[in-house]
């Protein structure tokens, strides 16, 4: 949990090219793209550790924004999770 809120979560992380070589094989007009079942990946793992191991529905899931991943850039990528009740996030 986000310090002194109880009820946010955030994840942070390093997205590059140097640490996911693979991504190269996802380009779209020749440009590197995070696939959008990589952001469901990471969706995924925050809520297992946020909420354990119950089953998670995603509603209204929108793709505002590509990541495009460049040669010798990292992006600094948060993910962050506020809780609403006992049963919506």
């Amino acid at each position: 949990p986000l310090a002194g809120i109880s009820d946010t979560y955030v994840w942070e992380n390093k997205l590059s090219l140097e640490h996911l070589p693979y991504m190269n094989d996802h380009k779209v007009n020749d440009a590197v793209v995070l696939p959008g079942v990589a952001y469901l990946e990471i969706l995924y793992s925050a809520l297992q550790e946020a909420f354990g191991n119950a089953f998670h529905q995603v509603v209204n899931l929108d793709f505002k924004t590509p990541i495009f991943l460049n040669e010798n850039e990292t992006i600094d990528a948060q993910l962050r999770i506020n809780v609403a009740d006992q049963h919506n996030a």
